[in-house]
């Protein structure tokens, strides 16, 4: 509407203007031949060329290879952004158990940010950045690919003693026998009556043994019973290769003898016929593994091994961005949940804690 009132405006401005040029311009040159009729078919005739001519100037410049449909046209290229990289490294001699679940993991979390993955036995020769790398134990060559790759979130999976750096995250198995069984004695000690516990080893291994009874004692102090303060538990037994049964059934009446309530066995005397016989005379077991097919007449097992579960875990609080540089797992699984309750496990990783601060001399 605007458009159409400007141009009569300027009709009008220009039929007006063109009538005065020429009617001074004929008054100057005594033109007096004219009709006014004439004058004013004249003027109309000069101001519609003059409108037309203004309207086809301002009219843009049309684009040959716009208007004509047969004219090629190029489209601007694509330019395709890198994506991320997400690595696994591993080794021949990896757990195939892991190294199948990572395998499958990086693929996830590649996904999740819409990076890359890729699974190899060698550390990768790429220009990509290098969003996340896992190195699964024995794979090589993860100090030299730390150093080269600073900005990398590095996970070490299943390695002793790494050389700490601001970009490596470390999960490692716990396989400190001092400390499984340190602990190992600090649940039985909890969950024994009257601290009324014993461990039972080969021969060979007094280390352990040591540890157990220090880590009771970490909990009860001199650990003995109301009724006979001559007695201090835990108490300690030894088998052999050269084990009869008949040996086997002199621990047991020792066992009976001392009123003892929780038996813990170490991984390598762990065995069908022990169980049996533990049972049946009405103790409690608890292991370093759990070997057993009667699951619910265990109290506690330690599994010093990593498992999927423990790097679901792991692999989460890293997506979220709040995990920490180490992790070095002891996994408890507590079967008699009464006699091992959950503050019983928190007091016992509070006296962990201590242990590896020094305050306790297991040696």
């Amino acid at each position: 509407m605007e458009n159409k009132t400007n141009f009569r405006k300027s009709l009008y401005i220009t039929y007006i203007a063109l009538f005065i040029v020429i009617t001074t311009a004929a008054c100057k040159n005594n033109i007096s031949t004219l009709t006014p009729e004439q004058m004013q078919a004249t003027v109309q005739s000069m101001a519609l060329t003059q409108i037309a001519s203004t309207a086809q100037a301002d009219q843009p410049i049309a684009d040959p290879q716009l208007t004509n449909p047969t004219q090629p046209t190029n489209p601007t290229p694509t330019v395709e952004v890198e994506k991320d990289l997400f690595v696994l490294v591993t080794h021949s001699q990896s757990d195939p158990t892991l190294a199948n679940y990572l395998v499958t993991k990086i693929e996830q979390l590649a996904t999740q940010v819409n990076a890359e993955s890729q699974a190899l036995q060698t550390i990768p020769n790429t220009n990509q950045t290098i969003k996340m790398a896992v190195f699964l134990f024995p794979a090589e060559n993860l100090n030299m690919f730390s150093e080269t790759h600073p900005s990398t979130q590095i996970v070490a999976i299943g390695y002793q003693n790494i050389t700490p750096k601001a970009n490596i995250i470390e999960i490692s198995a716990q396989n400190s026998a001092i400390e499984t069984n340190f602990a190992a004695g600090l649940l039985s000690a909890m969950a024994a009556e009257n601290w009324r516990t014993a461990i039972i080893t080969l021969e060979n291994e007094t280390a352990k043994a040591n540890a157990f009874i220090k880590g009771a004692k970490a909990f009860c102090g001199v650990c003995s019973p109301p009724e006979n303060e001559s007695l201090q538990y835990p108490l300690y037994y030894t088998l052999t290769s050269a084990t009869t049964s008949t040996d086997l059934q002199e621990i047991i009446y020792q066992l009976r003898l001392h009123y003892i309530d929780v038996v813990y066995l170490t991984n390598n005397v762990i065995s069908p016929d022990i169980e049996n016989e533990l049972l049946q005379n009405g103790f409690r077991i608890a292991g370093e593994s759990n070997k057993s097919v009667n699951l619910q007449n265990w109290i506690f097992t330690f599994e010093t091994t990593i498992t999927p579960e423990i790097l679901e875990n792991i692999f989460t609080q890293i997506m979220l961005g709040s995990p920490t540089d180490h992790h070095n797992y002891l996994s408890i699984t507590v079967i008699d949940s009464q006699a091992v309750s959950t503050g019983k496990i928190n007091k016992m990783e509070e006296l962990l804690e201590d242990l590896k601060s020094g305050f306790f001399n297991i040696d």
